[in-house]
């Protein structure tokens, strides 16, 4: 079949292969232009301001500086003073090499290729990153082969710098994004990827294996993996945003609270993320799992939903969620199975779900002692307002 990739139980298609997910439903268009529009709109209005920044200040065309302003803005929730710093670093190494070795070896086919290779391995050898990398060496290129650049061209590298500027300004004074509000929705993305990886886990495994779809954990796994990969940058970004963002500076106590209260929860996904890759093991062998342990699949998919919006929230679990993952594991440790594989499922559910007791334990804590300080609080204050009285 065209677009198909391999034959069989193994046949993925090319957007599979890809890491590519069209919208398969109304709801998750509309999550998809809520996470998206607004990186959408600061790299316009980056991509303009750099524009015309260079058109007024520098008599250029301008075209240099929107394109760096859109790489500088990645249209990502990563670090972007980080990723803005080392695209300048990158952009003043691929001129200096494209100015250098265009002045001693003129243009050509194979003088592109000397500057390619040099202005990578130098951009390698003092970044160490793929985006210096990158950057250094689309510069030298675009710097050396189009017409028009031959020789010294400092305005590119000036329309460039205004291209970061742009983006960086944008990011931090004109149009900063809620940080909180971003990394709680990284933070629901992530968690729905787990809690339906593990729901779709559990179903192909309630059904015989003739009727199981191969691709279904598989698909689920590549999501959360994706998904995960991505909450560090956000993280970053965010705690940026709250440190250097004149207009989100008072946000700064609650981000920081956001990323220490979920970092827990972040790190049991990857747990759920083994589950479902031993899922697919067992689904493409014909595992039969009891329903103690897919019943504790359900539990965890319950929890993992509950605990990412009482953390987001700034509220306490409810009392019987560390209760039902405690009975959840004394049912499914009650029946042993010999297959490797659903032993190792067996293991990892066992150990998200005292992962989970741990958290929902933990935000009960941490609530009794705010409420704790809180009395503690405003008793002392009744008392000084008392003893200022008797005093007077």
């Amino acid at each position: 079949m065209a677009g198909d990739i391999g034959s069989g139980q193994e046949r993925r298609s090319v957007a599979e292969t890809a890491g590519v997910e069209p919208p398969r439903s109304p709801e998750e268009l509309r999550r998809r232009f809520s996470a998206w529009w607004w990186p959408a709109t600061q790299m316009a209005v980056a991509a303009g301001l750099a524009w015309l920044l260079a058109h007024e200040f520098l008599d250029s065309p301008g075209g240099y500086g929107p394109i760096t302003a859109i790489v500088a803005m990645g249209l990502g929730r990563e670090r972007r003073i980080w990723r803005s710093v080392v695209m300048i670093g990158g952009l003043l190494l691929g001129t200096a090499v494209a100015e250098l070795a265009g002045a001693a070896l003129g243009i050509g086919w194979w003088q592109v290729g000397v500057i390619l290779g040099v202005s990578g391995l130098a951009a390698g050898l003092l970044f160490d990153k793929e985006l210096a990398v990158t950057y250094a060496t689309i510069n030298a290129v675009v710097l050396h082969s189009i017409p028009g650049s031959e020789g010294w061209v400092p305005t590119r590298l000036l329309d460039g710098a205004l291209g970061v500027l742009s983006a960086l300004v944008v990011t931090f004074v004109i149009a900063p994004s809620r940080p909180r509000r971003q990394l709680a929705a990284r933070l629901r993305t992530v968690a729905d990827a787990a809690a339906d990886g593990l729901e779709t886990s559990a179903d192909q495994l309630r059904l015989d294996a003739t009727d199981r779809d191969p691709q279904a954990a598989r698909a689920a796994s590549a999501r959360i993996d994706r998904e995960l990969g991505r909450v560090d940058g956000t993280e970053e970004h965010a705690l940026d945003l709250a440190r250097w963002a004149p207009l989100r500076r008072r946000n700064r106590g609650a981000v920081e609270g956001l990323v220490d209260s979920s970092a827990s929860l972040v790190q049991s996904l990857t747990t759920a993320s083994t589950i479902v890759r031993l899922a697919d093991r067992a689904i493409v062998n014909g595992a039969v799992i009891g329903g103690g342990l897919l019943d504790g699949v359900d539990r965890a998919v319950t929890t993992i939903r509950t605990l990412v919006r009482d953390i987001i929230d700034e509220s306490p679990p409810d009392e019987g969620v560390a209760d039902d993952c405690r009975a959840a594991i004394d049912a499914l440790m009650s029946k042993r199975n010999d297959r490797a594989v659903v032993i190792a499922i067996q293991e990892e559910v066992r150990g998200l779900l005292d992962d989970l007791i741990d958290i929902a334990d933990d935000l009960v804590s941490d609530d009794s002692e705010h409420l704790s300080e809180s009395t503690s609080t405003r008793e002392a204050t009744v008392d000084g307002v008392r003893f200022g009285n008797a005093a007077s």
